[in-house]
């Protein structure tokens, strides 16, 4: 994430520098310190990060991917986790939901709005140095992702609560611009600050008080993303369905005639697929319990 504000990105003005940089280096002769990011953007950026790679490969094994590019899931097959993936999968959803939620708060909080405000994107119709262009780029590649991962978790819901049909193609095609993003996420940071711009996640440093941040901005941020990953998670255990089997005393006689007592006293279930991930059908009714 970009972290250098400007007051004037035309006129040549020194930048100031966000959280961390203990010197400005403003004399002549005087070096600048490290670049690095306050330390509640690099917890947010590194659990986004490790949550949004962990849907994503698990997504791939699940072989949600396979009606949409069959050749490029069956290339990274041999790298791709093994074992049962919907609980990694579900978990890593949820973390991206703590993610987004926790972001916002904590941008509000933390006065970083300018950081990414969509005013900054006029650079790129200027005639600028190429770093402020890139600088914009990045930018504009912010807003995409969040654009991105607000499609992928809306979809993601929707394939979770049955629905299937195009709704995996939209979900399985949004992944993988993902997947793409990744790299082109990190070639910009590159492009705009050297390896400088990507090892700042690394060094992490205070956040800057100014008059915009208000009190304890990761804290409270930290609080809204469990409550809304405790929210997703108690809706989930309260609307499972049960399958309740019967027990009998004497078993039924196999001979083709649903005659027996004990088949009166079952009661007729539904199933309902509604053209899951691996169901091409429109639905499925009829089965019987006992």
């Amino acid at each position: 994430m970009n972290q250098v504000v400007r007051r004037d990105l035309i006129s040549g003005a020194a930048p100031v520098s966000e959280a961390g940089n203990a010197s400005t280096g403003i004399g002549r002769g005087r070096r600048l310190s490290p670049p690095r990011t306050d330390v509640g953007t690099v917890l947010l950026h590194w659990t986004t990060a490790i949550a949004f790679v962990v849907s994503l490969f698990t997504g791939l094994r699940m072989a949600t991917f396979g009606s949409v590019t069959p050749g490029f899931t069956q290339w990274l097959s041999p790298v791709l986790p093994q074992g049962e993936m919907w609980t990694w999968h579900f978990f890593a959803g949820l973390g991206l939901f703590f993610c987004a939620s926790a972001y916002v708060l904590y941008i509000s909080r933390g006065g970083l709005s300018p950081r990414n405000a969509l005013k900054r994107l006029r650079v790129l119709l200027m005639p600028v140095r190429p770093k402020l262009r890139w600088e914009a780029v990045n930018v504009s590649l912010h807003w995409f992702v969040y654009a991105l991962i607000t499609v992928l978790t809306a979809t993601g819901v929707i394939l979770y609560l049955g629905h299937g049909g195009w709704w995996v193609w939209v979900h399985s095609v949004s992944a993988l611009v993902g997947f793409a993003y990744i790299f082109i996420h990190v070639l910009t940071h590159y492009l705009y600050g050297g390896w400088g711009q990507l090892l700042r996640l690394f060094r992490p440093a205070k956040l800057v008080v100014t008059r915009a941040v208000r009190s304890y901005p990761l804290l409270l941020a930290g609080a809204a993303g469990v409550a809304t990953i405790a929210a997703g998670a108690g809706i989930d255990w309260t609307t499972r369905d049960t399958l309740v089997i019967a027990r009998v005393n004497t078993a039924p006689t196999l001979d083709g005639v649903l005659d027996d007592a004990m088949w009166a006293k079952a009661r007729p279930i539904t199933i309902q697929t509604q053209q899951g991930a691996n169901l091409g059908g429109t639905g499925g009714r009829g089965a019987r319990r006992a």
